[in-house]
């Protein structure tokens, strides 16, 4: 959008969260509230921008090299919290998937855990400075599925914890029931401490990584092996 004073001729880039409908290709576009910028690549109104690229790419080679020194490497996803690049926290109940599930399938092999990363800042706007404001807990809403029978699975805990932990999946309930494991990512929320304002400061949420970690067993009828087989073939 081109302004004019008397200082000469301005623009300011199209928000990031108008680009889908009102964009064109080739189109600077920006996340303001983080001062990222974009350019949009296609008539999808697909964005690409170095930063975020740069940014998530640091993300990913740190949470794996987390993976190989913990020894807990599997199946790495990313999952796109929304439709821009960044996404803002804007109170204690955004729902980071909005309800809309994401599938973790694995065949007919358990998943023995599961990890999840998290890159976040906490900033104030009007210093155009980030905080160390380390009072939050991340609540994730799980289910997991064998077959026809599930349980619900919800983990609650500090940013710094859920970030360097991995999570074993508890099959009670479960046990001898056959047929393909599939985890279900229900809920997302990130929620910080009740003295964090909104209105002075900001969270911008940028990426989550997952990594599920698969067993050596495979699900088979409950007269074999209490359930579970050892599977060579898988290792």
């Amino acid at each position: 959008m081109a302004t004019q004073t008397k200082y000469g001729l301005g623009f300011s880039p199209l928000s990031m969260r108008y680009a889908k409908e009102n964009a064109f290709v080739q189109e600077m576009v920006a996340d303001k509230n983080v001062g990222m910028f974009g350019i949009v690549v296609d008539n999808e109104k697909n964005i690409v921008s170095h930063e975020y690229l740069a940014r998530t790419k640091v993300h990913l080679d740190n949470f794996i090299t987390r993976l190989v020194q913990d020894n807990t490497l599997g199946k790495l996803y990313k999952i796109r919290a929304h439709e821009y690049l960044v996404t803002m926290i804007t109170d204690r109940s955004t729902d980071l998937i909005d309800g809309a599930d994401i599938f973790i399938p694995n065949g007919d092999t358990k998943i023995k855990g599961i990890r999840f990363n998290f890159d976040i800042d906490v900033y104030d706007p009007s210093a155009s400075a980030l905080i160390h404001y380390k009072n939050i807990d991340i609540v994730i809403n799980m289910e997991l599925c064998v077959g026809p029978s599930s349980k619900m699975i919800s983990i609650r805990n500090s940013l710094a914890y859920i970030n360097t932990t991995a999570y074993a999946l508890d099959y009670s309930g479960l046990e001898g029931e056959t047929g393909d494991v599939v985890l279900k990512i229900k809920n997302i929320f990130i929620i910080p401490g009740d003295d964090f304002d909104f209105n002075i400061n900001k969270i911008a949420l940028y990426d989550i990584l997952v990594c599920s970690i698969s067993g050596k067993e495979k699900t088979v009828p409950s007269n074999e092996s209490n359930g579970f087989i050892y599977d060579e073939d898988n290792g």
